[in-house]
């Protein structure tokens, strides 16, 4: 069965795709139960390496599916097929991608510029921050998290 007859069947209707990589994409749909926009990463565990799928899916669903903060995309859904697809439906971030151009973190007043360069360092070093405060607190090591 194809991804949009997969996701129609679970409630959601499959929109633009928002990016690929070797055995993943990532696509917008919209939730006919939350009655709004989400993104649904496709893992193809066919395509997958060993590595990934042994180690690091594992723990990527694991630690989704515990994790509650306001600063974190929320993750709504983990569903896998019997085709071997996985699909994690999240919160669709609707403020760009970092390695984005015209994302509007790294527009400056003036619009894209030279500050451009300065503004991405300090937006990735607060989301660094943000990271190791968050993993802190999922694994219990900050008090009051």
């Amino acid at each position: 069965m194809d991804d949009a007859a997969v996701l129609k069947r679970r409630g959601y209707i499959m929109g633009i795709n928002l990016g690929e990589g070797s055995y993943a994409k990532v696509k917008s749909a919209y939730s006919e139960r939350l009655k709004f926009n989400v993104a649904v990463k496709i893992i193809d565990r066919k395509k997958a390496p060993t590595d990934f799928l042994e180690k690091f899916l594992p723990r990527e669903i694991e630690i989704l599916a515990m994790l509650n903060h306001r600063s974190i995309i929320k993750t709504y859904e983990i569903f896998e097929t019997s085709d071997g697809k996985v699909y994690i439906v999240m919160e669709l971030g609707v403020q760009g991608d970092l390695l984005d151009p015209t994302c509007p973190a790294l527009t400056t007043v003036s619009g894209p510029g030279p500050g451009r360069a300065e503004q991405g360092k300090r937006c990735f070093k607060r989301g660094a921050h943000k990271r190791e405060s968050v993993r802190e607190a999922a694994w219990g090591l900050r008090a009051g998290g």
